[in-house]
């Protein structure tokens, strides 16, 4: 568990520092210094999924013609309520933490981490946000009652809701896009801008319920701007197809024009797939 690793922080009422390292001689872990906003939701997205257990583990395609997959259901059926309570439980305790901590009311964002010293700091990234309304979101589907799956897709919905109000650029060349956070207003990027657009798709599509009216268009705008601005249409050999990094609203000023990664080419694409049945 988190405490085991001294990833969750124990000693200073919770959230899941960015690294852990532990001293010689099994001291307390030194940490890095501060408890991010990503750390948390990705966390609880972990947590929710490892709840609901695995996909595949009801599929009569494990055992077809024969009892195997009578014996292997009823078998991991054993225990399973409290394998998902224990994953709900911390599901619920980064949720918290993250809201009670982190959260932002008047920018209806979370901010970036809280230090060491406990101090936050306000900085709002756009896929940190994004990470956090789906992890909200998945929580939400596993609630006990009503009250408290509508607590926690309300809190989905601030997060979505607040996109455009912290990151939309109007301007943005196209029909607008989200800026990749509210330190960088000059930039699109392939990832932290894009993310906002599968998460957006997301939590409707897990969801579903009315969105305010701009903000599925706007999800479809942003994954145009990545397309038309950040991929490299020229050959293949020349290097194109890949995805860059970042660029002004503008559309111009391309960072690290000769330069492709792995994360920023698999996720352009990766986006390109998902926006396709949604946008059109």
């Amino acid at each position: 568990t988190g405490e085991e690793s001294g990833a969750w922080d124990q000693w200073g009422g919770g959230g899941f520092w960015w690294n852990v390292s532990t001293a010689a001689g099994g001291a307390r872990p030194t940490q890095y210094g501060l408890k991010p906003d990503n750390s948390a939701a990705l966390a609880s997205s972990l947590f929710s999924l490892l709840a609901a257990g695995p996909p595949c583990a009801a599929s009569p395609e494990h055992g077809r013609g024969s009892d195997q997959w009578a014996k292997g259901r009823d078998q991991s059926a054993k225990g399973s309520d409290q394998w998902a309570e224990g994953w709900d439980r911390w599901a619920n305790r980064t949720n918290e933490w993250m809201w009670e901590v982190l959260y932002d009311a008047d920018a209806r964002m979370l901010q970036w981490y809280e230090d060491e010293h406990g101090a936050v700091v306000r900085v709002f990234f756009t896929y940190t946000n994004a990470l956090a309304a789906v992890a909200y979101t998945r929580a939400a589907l596993r609630a006990t009652t009503a009250e408290r799956a509508e607590e926690l897709l309300s809190r989905a919905h601030a997060l979505a809701g607040g996109f455009d109000k912290a990151f939309w650029a109007a301007e943005a060349a196209g029909a607008g896009a989200w800026v990749e956070s509210s330190a960088a207003w000059w930039a699109v990027s392939t990832t932290l801008s894009g993310w906002v657009s599968k998460s957006v798709l997301e939590v409707w599509r897990m969801a579903p319920r009315a969105a305010p009216a701009p903000l599925l268009e706007h999800a479809c705008a942003n994954g145009h701007f990545v397309a038309a601005f950040l991929r490299n249409n020229t050959a293949w050999s020349l290097g194109g197809g890949g995805f860059f990094d970042a660029c002004l609203t503008d559309g111009t000023g391309v960072v690290f024009a000769g330069q492709y990664s792995t994360l920023n080419c698999a996720w352009g694409q990766w986006l390109a797939v998902l926006l396709s049945p949604a946008c059109p």
